[in-house]
């Protein structure tokens, strides 16, 4: 009887150990699993120090971006067109310039080997071109307090003195102008009276050795007009005709500013 019931736990226990062997394969599959997936859970739950970091760098970021942007409109403002004004030597009156407009001007002069002031310019003997005259058109803006300018012995500005003449109303102070020996022609006499109601300040005036103005010079004389503050007009040299020399011959009878008219020569 002994034997028999060892032999049935023998058969019991070779029985039970095949269902042990899979519960065991299969707890063991189950702690492979859940080992493959914890790293990825805790990839999935561990954002926290990645997050900070990111949060950090884009913060980070902003604030460079808007340093940035500060810095673009600070450059900004300093353009022609900013907003950043200065004021300019005068103090009685009070007028603003462009301290960008008024270094344009001075790297303008400077290039030409002149020295800029803010109420005389002289630019003679430059060689400048009618692209220099345009130029020096824009900055016009910037030179509100200039009472003398000098373009002088500039034979290569001839023709082109209507896009420099448009803008002399922002110099309307201006009291000498000099264009002697630019080869001035018919037209650029007419822009140059018609402009004369931008400067009514002007009292030297100068067009000597413009040798093509004459027999046109009643284009500007009859701009002359009363009220007008020119003292001076100087003609030397210019060919002129017996019909400029009626034109002047009628203003200096009714105009009695013109107290020193220089005339060398007449056809």
């Amino acid at each position: 009887m002994e034997t028999q019931e060892f032999q049935k736990r023998g058969e019991g226990t070779q029985r039970r150990s095949p269902f042990d062997l899979i519960m065991n394969q299969i707890r063991r599959k189950k702690s492979l699993t859940e080992r493959r997936q914890r790293p990825s859970v805790t990839r999935f739950f561990r954002p926290s120090e990645d997050s900070e970091k990111r949060g950090k760098s884009s913060s980070q970021t902003k604030e460079s971006e808007n340093d940035d942007t500060s810095r673009a409109d600070g450059k900004e403002n300093l353009e022609p067109g900013g907003l950043q004004t200065a004021v300019c030597s005068d103090s009685a009156g009070g007028e603003v310039c462009s301290v960008v407009g008024w270094g344009r001007v001075k790297m303008f002069a400077q290039k030409l080997g002149k020295k800029p002031d803010s109420r005389s310019l002289s630019l003679n003997h430059c060689d400048l071109t009618a692209t220099d005259v345009v130029e020096l058109a824009t900055m016009l803006p910037f030179l509100t307090l200039l009472e003398e300018l000098d373009l002088s012995w500039n034979d290569l500005i001839g023709g082109a003195l209507k896009a420099l003449t448009f803008h002399l109303q922002h110099i309307n102070k201006l009291k000498t102008l000099k264009l002697s020996s630019c080869r001035l022609t018919a037209e650029d006499l007419t822009a140059l009276g018609e402009a004369l109601d931008y400067i009514p300040m002007l009292e030297i005036l100068y067009l000597s050795w413009n040798n093509c103005i004459g027999g046109n010079l009643h284009t500007l004389t009859h701009k002359l007009e009363v009220g007008c503050r020119v003292k001076e007009l100087h003609l030397v040299d210019c060919q002129l005709t017996a019909r400029d020399a009626k034109s002047l011959g009628k203003k200096q009878g009714s105009h009695g500013s013109l107290k020193s008219l220089k005339v060398c020569e007449f056809e």
